[in-house]
C-alpha cells in the first residue's frame, strides 16, 4: 500500500484506526478561501493539466456549464446551500454570466489559479468533475486520496476505480442534470457524506 503526501507518492504502509477506516482531519483551511455565508462546499478544479492552454474549451469538457446547471436546479427553498469553488486559471466570464442568469451567482466562487491545490482540497466537503471526457482524471484520485467524496461521470476514466454509491457517485453522463443535482443533495447531509469520505483513499502499485 501507499499514500500521497505533500503531492508524492510514498510506497509504504499507512495505519488506518483499529477498524480499518481512514481517518480524516478536520479541515485546518478555510479562512483563505471566501466563506460569504455558511453552506456546504464542494470543489470542482480545472486546468489542471498544464498544457490545457485552451481554458474554456478545457473548462466546457469538464462538465463545468451542466455543473452549474445542476446547482441552479436544486437552489430551491429548504434546500442546503453549497457553495462551487472553481479553481483553475483562464477568463471564467462566461460562466459566470450563466451562474448570474441562473440565480446561483453567489454561490459560484471563481479562485483562479492556485500554486498549491492542497488548501481547495482541504476546505471542501466533496469533489465534483462531470467530465465530458478524461481518460483518467488526476484531480479524482487526488481528491480521494484527501478523503473526499467524489462526483464524476462514466466518461472519467477515473470512475472506474470507484465503487457507485461508495467512494462517492459516477453519473450516467455528465449533462444528467437531475441525476447531479440528486448526487449533490445526497452530500448535503452530513452523515451520508461522513461514510463516503476517505472510502477509498490510497492505491496499490502494480510491480
Amino acid at each position: 500500500m501507499g499514500l500521497l503526501i505533500d503531492g508524492r507518492w510514498h510506497d509504504q504502509w499507512y495505519e488506518n484506526g483499529k477498524d480499518g477506516a481512514f481517518k480524516r482531519e478536520n479541515a485546518q483551511r478555510r479562512n483563505p478561501l471566501p466563506a460569504p455565508e455558511a453552506g456546504r462546499y464542494h470543489l470542482y478544479v480545472s486546468l489542471a493539466c498544464p498544457w490545457a492552454h485552451r481554458t474554456l474549451i478545457f473548462r466546457a469538457l469538464k462538465g463545468l456549464e451542466p455543473l452549474i446547471r445542476s446547482l441552479a436546479a436544486r437552489n430551491v427553498a429548504g434546500a442546503r446551500p453549497i457553495h462551487l469553488l472553481v479553481c483553475g486559471g483562464g477568463k471564467p466570464a462566461r460562466f459566470q454570466r450563466l451562474a448570474e442568469r441562473l440565480g446561483v451567482g453567489p454561490l459560484v466562487h471563481f479562485l483562479g489559479f492556485h500554486d498549491d491545490v492542497r488548501e481547495c482540497y482541504w476546505s471542501s466537503d466533496f469533489f465534483v468533475s462531470p467530465s465530458y471526457y478524461d481518460p483518467c482524471s488526476l484531480v479524482v484520485m487526488e481528491a480521494l486520496a484527501c478523503g473526499l467524496p467524489v462526483i464524476t461521470s462514466s466518461r472519467n476514466g477515473a470512475g472506474e476505480l470507484m465503487d457507485d454509491g461508495k467512494q462517492g457517485y459516477v453519473l450516467t453522463a455528465p449533462d444528467a442534470i437531475d441525476e447531479l443535482a440528486a448526487a449533490l443533495d445526497k452530500l448535503t447531509d452530513d452523515d451520508r457524506r461522513a461514510r463516503r469520505s476517505g472510502a477509498y483513499c490510497f492505491f496499490s502499485i502494480a510491480r
